[in-house]
């Protein structure tokens, strides 16, 4: 298995055990996707949309697996952390912005409440939480020393073979 296939691998256990539904897993892909230079999620096809992003920035453009690989591994852990470390600020912004509806339109979209709703209950926050923790977890199993040496050793014998 290459590293790709154990990020892809990765990414589909993350949305097991965080229990995502298919449209969130597929809002989240399509934000890892444009971190590439993919298709955000509202042209994403799903994770085989992100793998063949991958494959043709590794194939086509010459990106090294290791590199690109190792590089989404990290952009994904700082987006869902980020998630964490800027929930005061998203709850503001959506404040400010619910504010602005009102004094220029006189009422606001009841989504636009409910969403604010939700991001000042606990449990958004808890789920950020699981969200980002969860994917630690699966890196921490899946990316270890010993898969990257093994990953080292294909690598050679690849480089041999040509």
């Amino acid at each position: 298995m290459t590293r790709t296939e154990k990020f892809i691998e990765s990414l589909e256990e993350w949305k097991v055990l965080s229990g995502l539904d298919e449209e969130e897993y597929k809002s989240y892909l399509g934000e890892f996707s444009f971190l590439i230079g993919g298709p955000s999620f509202l042209r994403l096809e799903g994770v085989d949309s992100l793998k063949q992003r991958i494959d043709f920035l590794i194939n086509d453009q010459g990106i090294k697996e290791v590199f690109l690989i190792y590089s989404l591994v990290q952009a994904v852990t700082e987006f869902l952390e980020k998630m964490l470390r800027k929930h005061g600020e998203v709850i503001i912004n959506n404040e400010s912005m619910i504010s602005s509806l009102k004094k220029d339109f006189g009422e606001v979209p009841e989504s636009h409440e409910e969403h604010l709703k939700y991001l000042k209950d606990k449990k958004s926050i808890f789920k950020n939480e699981m969200l980002a923790d969860s994917w630690k977890i699966i890196i921490n199993k899946n990316f270890t020393f010993f898969n990257e040496r093994n990953w080292e050793y294909e690598d050679v014998k690849a480089l041999q073979r040509k």
